[in-house]
C-alpha cells in the first residue's frame, strides 16, 4: 500500500460530509446547518513536493491532525499524523 492511498479522491474545495453526531454535540447549530459555520476557513496547506519532516513540523506546530495537500493551485489531496505513523512503520525516513 502506499503512504496516504486510504484517500481515494481528491481533496477539492467542496464541502465535505459531516456526521450528524458532530452537530448533535455542537450547541447553536441544527442537523440541518451548511458546513460554512463550522469549517476552518483558509486552512494551512503544504505542496507535493514538501519533505515528510516539514510536514511533521507543520502539524506540530499548528496542533492539527490533517494538512490539504496542493500541486500549484490545485487541491489533490490530504495528508494526515496517521499517514505519518504508517510511513514511520515503514521505516520511511522523516
Amino acid at each position: 500500500m502506499k503512504i496516504g492511498q486510504q484517500h481515494d479522491r481528491a481533496f477539492d474545495q467542496q464541502a465535505d460530509i459531516v456526521p450528524d453526531h458532530h452537530f448533535k454535540r455542537t450547541q447553536g447549530f441544527s442537523l440541518t446547518t451548511t458546513i460554512g459555520p463550522v469549517m476552518t476557513g483558509y486552512p494551512y496547506s503544504i505542496e507535493t513536493n514538501a519533505h515528510l519532516s516539514t510536514v511533521k513540523s507543520m502539524l506540530a506546530q499548528y496542533n492539527i491532525h490533517h494538512l490539504p495537500v496542493r500541486n500549484g493551485d490545485k487541491w489533490v489531496g490530504v495528508t494526515t499524523t496517521r499517514d505519518l505513523r504508517i510511513a514511520e512503520d515503514l521505516g520511511v525516513d522523516i
